[in-house]
């Protein structure tokens, strides 16, 4: 499958298969892909789909100066794992409750 270069953020969403295992790296609010984040949440929202299995990120994503990152995609049935730093292989442990889909 051929990719744009650029994407918009409900394009990018729209990529994302359910039960996919996604990945965010930002530093808090710099870098954070809050859009994107954003489109995920407002898929799930509207159509019920791009449900990630599991969310990882090394380090807090949004949270600050106006950026929600993380909390776009904190939504019931959404996430089923959300895995925060610190992370050690064969140590993933949830962070919330497994979402029953």
């Amino acid at each position: 499958m051929a990719f744009p270069s650029v994407l918009t953020a409900d394009q990018a969403a729209g990529l994302i298969p359910d039960g996919a295992t996604v990945t965010v790296s930002s530093s808090s609010g710099l870098g954070c892909p809050d859009a994107v984040l954003a489109a995920v949440g407002r898929r799930f929202d509207e159509t019920g789909h791009s449900a990630p299995a599991d969310d990882t990120h090394p380090i807090a994503a949004g949270d600050i100066n106006g950026v929600k990152g993380i909390d776009h995609i904190a939504k019931e049935g959404l996430l089923a794992r959300c895995s925060p730093a610190p992370i050690r292989p064969g140590r993933l442990r949830p962070s919330l409750p497994p979402s029953g889909g």
